[in-house]
């Protein structure tokens, strides 16, 4: 559980494998929401009501913070059934216990579960291996955590290293719109317009407002596109994805790095490529790492060449290949660890943990082929969309 990194993955996972086990009548966890303090229910099984929050003043909150402990309805081995206030939040869970997720002194969320549908109680036994369950459950939610903050970290980090070229982006179409109308201006106060005919005024103002539409269009497209790319995914969407959209996306955002200004891209996109199931933005960020990763490896000039096909295993299969230093014998079964990194200071680790991540969320396979001097080609395999 602890290797998975994505907080759906390990919630769920969790959830089917108490279901499997002990066949409770209902069970949920519920997860810390940082911003408004309040344990929300993340996901359940046999639970109707999908809305259920506690406060930090809850009263079963605060006993789970102070004891540590499970609280149980019954008495369990020396365990205290808990007081009626705190009862009767438990029956809100359908709840025979609940489990605290602790990390050192802090309540990161709990695992609810109700009565067995054996009608058996829970035994000592039983709270053994559940406390233990939780131990490992909270290091794994915390972990997964830790890490979708350092990935929107890393976002917002490559939208600040591509400031200027977005800058000079929103800037050419609001010096086209200026000097339109500034050469307008000027024409008008020097009597240009005063002998011709209105028609012809009016079709000159409906050039510059047509032109101004288009440029504010153009504007309004790229903070769309930069607003989609910077801010966090909330929930995994599979949809039929286009990779050629996907990577010339990609490539719209990875073309504002300061990185990419001394690569040339090279495409080469089969033109009959069939679409895939799969979540994209997702899709789109994988290729933007990759790309960014690459032009991180190459010292000066260098290319970046990627490749879609169709393969004939069913797949779609994309390369996409760098003339960086490519990665050392005693470095490549490493480079898809979370924070490890080659590039000191520059790297946060994190950008080829999370593409393996978001790749087998989206059903896919990742794999690379690297030569020390030469470069570092990654393959991707993605099965075909039905």
């Amino acid at each position: 559980m602890i290797t998975k990194l994505n907080l759906d993955e390990i919630i769920n996972s969790t959830l089917k494998l108490l279901d499997e086990t002990l066949h409770p009548y209902a069970s949920g966890i519920f997860i810390l929401n940082k911003v408004d303090d309040k344990y929300q229910l993340y996901q359940s099984y046999g639970l109707e009501d999908k809305n259920i929050t506690f406060t930090s003043e809850s009263k079963l909150v605060i006993f789970l913070k102070k004891s540590h402990q499970p609280a149980v309805i019954k008495q369990i081995d020396g365990i205290s059934g808990v007081n009626p206030e705190i009862s009767s939040e438990m029956s809100q869970l359908k709840a025979a216990l609940v489990l605290p997720l602790m990390l050192h002194d802090d309540l990161i969320g709990f695992i609810s579960l109700g009565r067995k549908k054996s009608d058996e109680d829970y035994t000592k036994d039983d709270l053994d291996v559940l406390q233990d369950l939780a131990r490992t459950e909270s290091i794994a939610v915390a972990n997964a955590q830790l890490l979708a903050e350092a990935a929107q970290a890393e976002r917002r980090a490559a939208i600040g290293t591509m400031a200027a070229g977005i800058n000079h982006e929103i800037g050419n179409p609001l010096n086209i719109i200026n000097t339109k109308i500034q050469v307008f201006l000027t024409a008008v106060k020097r009597g240009f317009y005063h002998e011709k005919p209105k028609e012809e005024i009016v079709q000159e103002c409906e050039a510059i407002l047509n032109e101004t539409i288009a440029q504010t269009n153009r504007i309004a497209d790229i903070t769309r596109r930069l607003s989609n790319f910077a801010k966090p995914s909330k929930e995994f969407k599979p949809e039929s994805v286009n990779i050629p959209k996907e990577i010339e996306e990609a490539l719209f955002m990875a073309g504002h790095d300061v990185e990419l200004d001394r690569i040339k891209i090279k495409k080469e996109i089969f033109a009959q490529l069939p679409d895939i199931m799969a979540d994209r933005r997702e899709i789109q960020q994988i290729f933007f790492n990759i790309i960014r990763n690459g032009a991180q490896a190459i010292e000066g000039q260098g290319i970046i060449t990627i490749r879609a096909l169709s393969a004939q295993n069913g797949k779609v299969h994309i390369e996409i290949e760098d003339t960086g230093k490519g990665i050392s014998d005693d470095k490549r079964h490493r480079i898809f660890e979370p924070f490890f990194t080659t590039k000191g200071a520059k790297g946060t680790g994190l950008g080829l943990s999370i593409v393996r991540q978001l790749v087998w969320r989206n059903k896919g396979e990742i794999s690379f082929r690297s030569q020390v001097g030469s470069g570092t080609t990654f393959i991707l395999e993605f099965p075909k969309g039905v």
